[in-house]
């Protein structure tokens, strides 16, 4: 999907140039695989402000589409193609410039087991100083859950002396920061995904790691995370509270899905004081993009970037400032909660290897 240097180009000359990409896409050979499809029945139209619409059917089974831009007509290795957007349904629209260059479409499928996934559409958050950009993500439904956990690393670390909260379809506690991390690789390479972190020059398998990446005196801004690698990883702190007030279908509420903290959140009052345990997933209503247990059950853990460097635009930059060391960041509620601490902006930091009882969480992709 080519675009002339000209912004006033006829629009036959348009569709030759759309024609003349797709037939470069269909017929060059890249010395490294996308491993998506390219979207072939793409549409381009210029608008009144300059810019550009990308427009195409929609795919059947795709979980979502990924658009390429590059200044070249056909670029011999894929690493030639930047990665511009994700988008959840058909159509891009690319801001007026004065070279648009080339585009390429692909789409998506979630892996197998991430079926139970909600699409997170791209938008924008304030973060109480500027608005920041949230990518297209898919975040699980539920808390990592017992089951799931066993399933990939063979164990299951919550206990309760009598059993409360012990089960395969509650969710996953007793968890430090760095058991979510190795979860996260661990289950990508067994679904055949690449991993998102690694650790230093030592690869992406936990296993291969030093044993003491994960004490205090460790270097913590050796772990990096690639945001697009396309496995599982642990959403950073703007997305799950971008996810958690419903993404771009908000309203706003004071707890994620209500203003009513008992129609979506389990907490001290309403579930807690009875069993000191938390709830099956899933058990209340989800919000607004179809998500459970944002606003209580365990608080989450989420990705904050040891590593004060990082240009990442999926970080907030104000998690520059904040102390790292060997603190991380807890978003939500939990059964032991007061309701203040299950309003959709909840968070704080505790010690990264402290696994309690009240602390979970969730994995999300970006493919």
């Amino acid at each position: 999907m080519m675009k002339p240097s000209s912004l006033h180009a006829p629009s036959k000359f348009w569709y030759l140039c759309l024609f003349a990409c797709i037939f470069l896409f269909s017929s060059a050979v890249y010395a490294e695989d996308f491993s998506q499809r390219t979207v072939v029945d793409v549409s381009i139209s210029q608008e009144a402000d300059g810019s550009i619409q990308l427009s195409w059917n929609p795919v059947p089974n795709a979980a979502g589409y990924k658009v390429y831009h590059s200044p070249q007509a056909n670029p011999a290795n894929a690493t030639d193609w930047s990665l511009v957007a994700r988008v959840g349904s058909p159509g891009y629209n690319a801001m007026a410039s004065s070279n648009h260059g080339f585009y390429r479409v692909t789409w998506y499928t979630l892996p197998p087991n991430a079926a139970n996934f909600a699409l997170v559409e791209g938008g924008t958050i304030n973060n109480g100083t500027s608005e920041l950009m949230v990518s297209t993500l898919h975040m699980s439904r539920h808390e990592v859950t017992q089951l799931e956990y066993q399933s990939v690393t063979g164990i299951n670390p919550s206990y309760h002396p009598y059993n409360y909260g012990i089960g395969a379809l509650f969710p996953v506690w007793n968890v430090s920061w760095f058991d979510a991390i190795v979860y996260c690789n661990l289950r990508s390479l067994q679904e055949g995904l690449t991993p998102c972190f690694s650790y230093a020059n030592y690869g992406t398998n936990p296993a291969s790691w030093p044993s003491d990446w994960t004490s205090e005196w460790g270097d913590q801004s050796l772990l990096h995370c690639n945001m697009d690698a396309g496995g599982y990883r642990l959403p950073t702190k703007v997305e799950w509270e971008f996810a958690a007030r419903g993404g771009n279908n908000t309203h706003n509420y004071l707890y994620s899905g209500s203003n009513n903290i008992d129609d979506v959140g389990w907490y001290w009052a309403n579930w807690g004081y009875v069993f000191l345990a938390p709830h099956t997933v899933n058990g209340l209503d989800p919000n607004e993009i179809g998500i459970y247990d944002m606003s209580g059950n365990l608080y989450e853990w989420v990705w904050t970037n040891p590593d004060r460097n990082s240009t990442s635009s999926r970080i907030d930059p104000q998690e520059s400032q904040l102390r790292l060391g060997y603190e991380r960041y807890v978003m939500g509620g939990a059964w032991m909660s007061p309701v203040s601490d299950c309003t959709v902006n909840h968070g704080f930091w505790t010690n990264a290897g402290n696994g309690n009882s009240g602390i979970g969480f969730r994995v999300c992709l970006a493919p």
